[in-house]
């Protein structure tokens, strides 16, 4: 079994007064679709940071722990 899905993105990582600035890309999913899969299909998209870095193993959230803020793409 693969150990992410479509729509993971690499860990973010905050500083000490909780301060975090990221720019991901991906190769795995496209924003419409086309080729590959998209982000905004008919159930939509959501961005979820969550307390923890994701081993990548653990399944469903990669032991992520607890949803620390979350917000809708649209």
């Amino acid at each position: 079994m693969d150990n992410h899905d479509n729509g993971d993105l690499p860990n973010l990582y905050a500083a000490a007064d909780g301060i975090a600035q990221a720019e991901y890309f991906t190769s795995l999913v496209t924003i419409f679709g086309g080729s590959m899969p998209a982000l905004l299909d008919a159930d939509g998209a959501t961005l979820v940071i969550h307390e923890n870095p994701d081993d990548h193993v653990t399944q469903p959230i990669g032991g992520a722990g607890g949803r620390v803020a979350c917000g809708i793409i649209r």
